[in-house]
């Protein structure tokens, strides 16, 4: 298996973003921030894959300063804070708990939305301590400045990490308010049939797939 050449993927990198910068209207600091933040996370995966103790502490350590580059440029893009927390989260002498903190500080000082919440979501699933159930449920709380798609979002995030609990109820009544707020979302609709087809709940099954049967030909048949 031949070596990857690291410094020529992040060349590429540099090339991708400047390419990308050049198609749309973006902030000045944008393709600084992202070439920090894309090494960061290239830095990041090569340090989950490797079993070297130290080699894997000196690329946490490369993505924590990239990421903390991208993060002075730019500190308040979402995008940046997301993956600081991320990292944070993969770091062995962090860890999940440590991640939230972090998440916990961010919003509180700026706004939260989807994107934090269904992280924090994926944070508690992690650390999955006694008061998980009630934590999952308090995630989807406060969210009345959200879009619905937004929201849906949320409430589907919730239901998958119920259902990897067995918590098939709370699955079911989540993916039912993700329903409520986005009705023709195909992969939603999909969602509640599987875990029909899980439960043997055959009137749920067939419930779902008329459902999904509306959303296809609607889609393929506008008129």
């Amino acid at each position: 298996k031949a070596e990857q050449n690291w410094d020529a993927l992040a060349s590429k990198i540099d090339d991708y973003i400047d390419a990308e910068a050049s198609k749309r209207v973006v902030a000045s600091t944008w393709a600084a921030s992202r070439k920090a933040l894309l090494r960061g996370q290239m830095f990041a995966m090569r340090a989950v894959e490797t079993n070297d103790p130290a080699e894997q502490k000196a690329l946490f350590t490369q993505a924590r300063d990239a990421i903390k580059k991208a993060y002075s440029i730019d500190p308040n893009d979402p995008t940046v804070q997301i993956q600081a927390i991320r990292l944070l989260a993969q770091e062995p002498e962090s860890g999940p708990a440590k991640a939230l903190e972090l998440l916990d500080s961010i919003v509180k000082k700026g706004k939260d939305s989807a994107a934090f919440r269904t992280l924090r979501i994926d944070l508690l699933f992690a650390i999955r301590d006694e008061q998980l159930p009630a934590q999952l449920s308090a995630a989807t709380e406060g969210m009345d400045d959200f879009p619905d798609n937004q929201k849906a979002l949320v409430w589907s995030t919730v239901a998958a990490r119920f259902e990897q609990l067995g918590d098939f109820s709370q699955a079911r009544r989540a993916l039912e308010q993700a329903v409520a707020l986005s009705p023709n979302s195909l992969p939603t609709r999909n969602a509640l049939f599987d875990l029909a087809l899980k439960q043997n709940d055959d009137p749920g099954m067939i419930a779902a797939q008329e459902k999904i049967l509306e959303i296809v030909k609607s889609k393929s048949d506008p008129g």
